[in-house]
């Protein structure tokens, strides 16, 4: 795909977003004036939520079949361990930089609900929290946001790298 396509692609797809969007406006405006305000307001989310809008990709598979390998290959850089047996002991949520709360380079976010923040995104600071080596990683660790500066995190998308099936994610965070 070349730049100008992708750029092809990206406006006819801002384009039927804006669409959408009226459509929704349009059918929030007939409740109101219908007062059925909780049918309006459930239109008013929904405009909200894709005005907002992210797009997230989860990445899933059986054990040991590269999913932090292509995630790696992704970003340009050796985020996530990767080794000949199962390795990945968390949910990983890959976002843009600028969606960092406070810039750091990540969050961890424990099952008890405190939060750590992560100085770097160097692959031994991060193996310590996603890795099946780690300190009851599965036991302890919910999910890990790490925030890059990638071409493929812009404009709202999120990548997920999961453990072995979709089922194990606690959540996808919205």
């Amino acid at each position: 795909m070349t730049e100008k396509n992708a750029a092809e692609i990206k406006q006819a797809y801002l384009q039927k977003k804006n669409q959408v969007l009226s459509l929704l406006d349009q059918t929030k405006r007939f409740y109101e004036e219908e007062h059925m305000d909780d049918r309006a307001n459930v239109f008013s989310d929904l405009h909200r939520k894709l005005e907002e809008g992210g797009f997230s990709i989860v990445v899933v598979g059986e054990f040991s079949t590269g999913k932090s390998t292509l995630l790696n290959a992704l970003m340009g850089k050796k985020l996530l361990p990767s080794f000949t047996n199962e390795t990945t002991a968390t949910v990983n949520f890959l976002r843009h930089k600028d969606q960092a709360p406070n810039g750091e380079a990540g969050i961890v976010y424990y099952n008890d609900g405190h939060t750590v923040s992560l100085p770097d995104d160097n692959l031994e600071t991060i193996a310590k929290y996603v890795s099946t080596k780690g300190n009851n990683v599965a036991a302890n660790v919910q999910h890990l946001d790490l925030f890059m500066d990638s071409d493929f995190l812009k404009d709202g998308v999120m990548l997920v790298g999961s453990v072995k099936i979709l089922s194990q994610i606690h959540f996808i965070r919205q």
